[in-house]
């Protein structure tokens, strides 16, 4: 984010944006934080097309870091090109494309869609055990991401059209953009 144009407002703060960066796929991005040096006002800056992407497990070190949170990035940036994608069942290590760990992940969802905090199944027995990189999410991740890349660096108007909320719905994930 930082290459992008987003910024901290620590001590000191912190800019680092390459104006030969045209194009960002962010994955599990951070929100506000004061430990972090994050406002409301680090994406002001971020101009180029980006796409933010989380998963509905997307879960951080603390209660306050959820999905809602990772969504601030792309709300606190300004508009032209920007896209939210919220892919179901997705985790925070779900974006690694790593197979064979076990994560133990809620079966219930919120209301809005995502996730819910829970614990280990012998303290709840809603959840299931699963796989961290399901195949099918992380191909999900890799379609969407190469769409946007070409749509972007490529300039492909076919890629571009897959960018839209209907193109993505079919398959179960959110798609915003402004």
């Amino acid at each position: 984010m930082l290459i992008s144009g987003a910024q901290t407002f620590s001590n000191p703060p912190l800019s680092l944006a390459d104006s030969r960066v045209r194009a960002a796929v962010v994955m599990s991005p951070e929100g506000t934080a004061a430990n972090r040096g994050l406002t409301e006002q680090s994406w002001t800056d971020v101009r180029i097309p980006v796409m933010y992407m989380t998963g509905s497990l997307d879960r951080g070190a603390t209660e306050s870091e959820t999905p809602e949170w990772r969504k601030q990035a792309f709300q606190f940036s300004p508009a032209g090109d920007k896209y939210f994608v919220l892919i179901p069942g997705a985790s925070h290590l779900t974006f690694t494309g790593g197979t064979g760990a076990i994560a133990f992940e809620p079966m219930q969802t919120s209301p809005a869609g995502y996730g819910q905090r829970g614990s280990y199944p012998q303290q709840n027995p809603q959840q299931r055990p699963a796989v961290f990189a399901n195949r099918g999410t992380f191909n999900t991740i890799k379609i969407t991401s190469l769409a946007f890349w070409d749509a972007y660096l490529k300039n492909d108007t076919t890629a571009r059209e897959l960018l839209s909320p209907e193109k993505l719905q079919a398959s179960g994930i959110t798609l915003e953009k402004k």
